[in-house]
């Protein structure tokens, strides 16, 4: 949103400046109303000089992007670490629950029933393939 003040406030200048140039009064289109061409009043500090304008703009449009840009960064940042820490304390929680069931809950349900019979059927040794028999 900075940006595109800046760049309005740098295309603004620019117009004004021309249409002085050209023997306009300076205020066409938006302009800064003969205050030098849209610029800020000179001998602020940290305004620019008529003559330094453009480096002025520049500079403070650039140093607004990387702004920008580390705000994006330390967004994306802290949403990889929230998700991390919140996929672990879930997984964890769920693992502490598996493991603390009780030997008959797989016994009751289809799926630990055939694991139970069979799981001692899988050959454990490194590169063996998991074949029915």
């Amino acid at each position: 949103m900075g940006q595109n003040y800046v760049l309005a406030l740098w295309s603004n200048a620019a117009t004004a400046a021309a249409a002085t140039a050209r023997g306009g009064s300076g205020s066409g289109s938006g302009g800064g109303g003969g205050d030098g061409g849209g610029l800020p009043p000179a001998g602020l500090p940290g305004t620019p000089v008529p003559g330094q304008a453009a480096a002025w703009y520049l500079g403070l449009y650039v140093a607004l992007g990387l702004c920008s840009v580390g705000v994006a960064l330390l967004r994306s940042g802290l949403l990889v670490m929230g998700s991390v820490s919140a996929s672990r304390a879930l997984h964890a929680g769920l693992l502490t629950k598996l493991l603390r069931l009780p030997l008959g809950f797989f016994d009751s349900q289809p799926t630990g029933a055939w694991l139970t019979t069979r799981g001692c059927l899988i050959p454990l040794a490194p590169g063996a393939h998991l074949t029915p028999q």
